[in-house]
């Protein structure tokens, strides 16, 4: 049995007479133990004294002294030993502690000798360390999820210091971790709430806890959706000088303070450009110095704080060089024409252009093939690796002088971009007549003049047999006539 305090026992705080000397002799003495040793103790500890005596049927009890006088006793045990607790340990306990037994003998009652002192000495509870101080970096009203941050537990003075301990707090919940003077977290709305910092030092081979620190508190949030940026005019291609605008639109519901845009070049840390007034547009006049990707964010106040949203999605402005200018030659150059030949007209475009259109323009309005009927057409090859397309001109009228240019499309991503005119040529008619030419005089000369090798060899006898075909045709409408 072990009695705890003094209110436990109705003998203790008594004055009583001291115990009269035992009758048993000193073997039969108990002994005294305490738990834990000390002997130096502060105040708000725990002690346990243990009284142990030898066997004996007739035991009726069992008291501890202090001084000499009675603290607590019990009656009709039938242990060998008994245990008495001070679950808090005042100034008042410190002293010198006996423990005694009764036994009962036919019409009396005889108590044993008291064991061997055992002292107690009791100590005011020493200052605990002054607080320390607890630092945040970077200190900031709100964060976002994923980013870092460092605690330190601050210690001013010279205390040598053995232990750090962080707490933090979400609600009543409170975590300690054990360990050195920096504390480094990544952010997560889970982690985020109340912290604050102790540290312990040793003082007489005791751990001393200082106080703790006063508290900070982290806020964590998400960071707002993520814009979209688009183009407009959205083009597969875009040619240097022409204007775009970059369009950054807010989610529906987001309160918006401003937009911000950046072109990412590699590696590089992202250039960020200047919108008008932060707003959600933004002009670029396309050049080939500014490929690269772009993206577009958004932004608010909070708690005195701008909140970014997360990067758009990133997208490009594809840049292509201009197209090469065309070169335009005619047949005959001289512009000496005898009536039922035609002129010829051709438009040669530098390198393979894929897919391509070409366009030709007299007197700078273009030439529309068959709006007059068969008097003009326009020969051009089936293949679309030839860069040549060749225009005849049958009648040509009365004299006069006409200037001729052209000009070619290429088909760029699903972009049909037009190339700059060719150099203008001026073409003087003279009208005579000759009736001895023949389709075959016109290839050697035109094909030398135009450039274009035996590719052009093939749109010009197939011209030329057609020339042909239709001078036999009208001669044999004149000799019927």
């Amino acid at each position: 049995m072990v009695f705890k305090d003094q209110s436990t026992f109705p003998e203790m705080g008594k004055k009583t007479e001291k115990i009269r000397p035992s009758v048993l002799p000193e073997t039969f003495r108990p002994t005294l133990r305490l738990t834990p040793t000390g002997p130096e103790f502060t105040t708000g500890d725990s002690v346990t004294l243990t009284c142990s005596a030898p066997n004996w049927k007739k035991k009726m009890g069992f008291c501890f002294l202090k001084a000499g006088e009675q603290v607590a006793c019990t009656r009709q045990v039938l242990e060998d030993s008994q245990s008495y607790q001070i679950g808090r340990l005042g100034m008042e306990d410190s002293g010198s502690y006996t423990c005694m037994y009764r036994v009962a003998e036919p019409g009396q009652e005889i108590s044993s000798l008291e064991s061997q002192p055992i002292s107690i000495t009791v100590t005011g509870v020493p200052l605990p360390p002054l607080a320390p101080q607890i630092i945040l970096v970077p200190p900031k009203d709100i964060y976002f999820q994923g980013e870092h941050v460092k605690l330190t537990c601050s210690v001013s003075g010279s205390e040598q210091v053995r232990g750090y301990r962080f707490y933090h707090q979400r609600g009543e919940q409170i975590s300690e971790l054990d360990e050195g003077p920096w504390l480094e977290r990544v952010l997560m709305t889970g982690n985020a709430g109340v912290y604050c910092c102790a540290y312990w030092i040793i003082r007489s081979e005791q751990a001393i806890m200082s106080g703790k620190s006063e508290s900070i508190s982290i806020i964590v949030t998400a960071p707002p959706l993520a814009p979209k940026l688009s183009l407009h005019p959205k083009l597969p291609v875009y040619l240097p000088g022409e204007k775009v605008t970059l369009n950054c639109s807010a989610p529906r519901g987001e309160e918006v303070a401003g937009f911000r845009f950046h072109l990412h070049r590699g590696d590089k840390t992202p250039e960020e450009l200047l919108a008008a007034s932060g707003g959600a547009q933004m002009e670029l006049t396309v050049q080939m110095g500014n490929d690269g990707f772009y993206t577009c964010q958004y932004w608010r106040w909070e708690a005195g704080q701008e909140i970014v949203s997360e990067n758009s999605i990133s997208i490009t402005v594809p840049v292509s060089d201009p197209l090469p200018q065309p070169v335009l030659s005619v047949y005959p150059s001289s512009g000496a024409v005898s009536e039922g030949l035609p002129l010829i007209i051709t438009c040669m475009a530098p390198g393979d252009l894929g897919v391509w259109r070409f366009h030709f323009y007299k007197d700078r309005t273009e030439i529309i093939p068959r709006d007059e009927g068969s008097e003009i057409s326009t020969m051009e090859s089936v293949s679309r690796s030839i860069n040549v397309s060749v225009l005849s001109i049958p009648r040509t009228g009365p004299n006069n002088t006409v200037e001729f240019t052209c000009g070619y499309e290429k088909n760029m991503s699903g972009r049909w971009i037009q190339s700059p005119r060719s150099r203008a040529v001026n073409v003087t008619w003279n009208v005579t007549r000759n009736y001895s030419w023949r389709g075959w005089d016109l290839l050697l000369p035109l094909v030398a003049g135009c450039g274009g090798g035996g590719a052009t060899l093939g749109l010009l006898v197939l011209l030329g047999c057609c020339c042909c075909r239709r001078k036999k045709k009208g001669s044999s409408k004149t000799a019927a006539g």
